[in-house]
């Protein structure tokens, strides 16, 4: 089993982690057992992101010494061919390593906006071009200026810190 799937014994731990006293509503009808689907839907605009997966931070690669980027992005694509490869770098060099190897993504980790520029007006515009992440230190404040720098992606943990938006919940039988 892929390691990343949620079976339904942790899905519950979850749960019971959210409502350990279970849902009372629920249980005073005497509906626990009946199937339901549960929509939730924004009531105003909002932005919503996902995450890429597969990424191969510093970290782990010092468990891969004398591994030229090449053979790690074959590797990978073996591993797991429908994800994307995505790789952090600290630096304007060590990312072309890594464009040169074929990783779709290139995560630039507290790269300066003149960096990030640089990068960017080095990649010819064609179908298949990594897609470049700004890392490190993105808020609200900044993001415009490192998408206008050339960033494809942000990559901010700015959206845990932010206030809760309205959404609208509707819960219906089967």
């Amino acid at each position: 089993m892929n390691p990343y799937t949620l079976p339904d014994a942790e899905l519950e731990r979850l749960l019971l982690d959210d409502a350990p006293c279970g849902d009372a509503t629920t249980f005073a009808l005497g509906i626990g057992e009946r199937p339901g689907r549960l929509v939730m839907r924004a009531r105003y605009d909002m932005t919503v992101c996902g995450s890429e997966e597969a990424v191969r931070m510093g970290e782990h690669r010092a468990f891969l010494p004398g591994e030229v980027p090449a053979d790690t992005v074959r590797r990978l694509r073996r591993q797991w061919p429908e994800r994307p490869v995505v790789v952090e770098v600290s630096g304007e060099a060590e990312a072309m390593r890594w464009i040169e190897a074929g990783a779709d993504v290139i995560q630039l980790e507290k790269m300066p906006l003149e960096a990030l520029a640089r990068l960017r007006a080095s990649l010819p515009e064609r179908p298949g071009r990594p897609r470049l992440a700004a890392a490190g230190g993105i808020t609200p404040a900044n993001a415009h200026a490192h998408a206008a720098a050339g960033a494809d992606l942000l990559v901010t943990s700015a959206p845990y810190f932010a206030p809760p938006r309205d959404v609208a919940e509707s819960l219906t039988p089967d």
